[in-house]
């Protein structure tokens, strides 16, 4: 959540630092619902800091497959708004556009409001 924080404010060598304390912690944890979350965020600062948005978006996506999985619902549609929102800002605006609508429709549908505007403002 802090590496999320700073990452919102712009402040990326916080974020990454947040991350890089946060990782070691995301090793040896069993909840496997802690570490989609820590991996979302992880993602999401090194797609920022490196530019390294090919590997965000293939952890995201696998990130969301596992989510589904264990229906963690709120984790997939988290992992699935941050894919959209790289796609968005890398130039592959089509398919950020696609995917952000089809879950805004998704997230309200199943009464995630504030993730569907969330995903309703990507989109824009």
């Amino acid at each position: 959540m802090l590496a999320i924080g700073w990452l919102a404010e712009g402040n990326l060598a916080e974020a990454q630092r947040a991350i890089a304390r946060a990782d070691k912690r995301l090793r040896i944890t069993e909840d496997r619902l802690i570490r989609l979350s820590g991996g979302i965020a992880a993602a999401r600062v090194r797609a920022a800091v490196s530019g390294s948005t090919a590997e965000a978006r293939r952890e995201l996506d696998a990130l969301s497959r596992e989510a589904d999985g264990l229906s963690a619902v709120a984790l997939a549609f988290e992992a699935r708004l941050a894919l959209g929102e790289i796609e968005m800002r890398t130039g592959d605006a089509s398919t950020g556009r696609a995917r952000l609508t089809a879950l805004e429709r998704e997230a309200a549908a199943k009464g995630f409001v504030s993730l569907a505007r969330r995903a309703a403002a990507a989109a824009r």
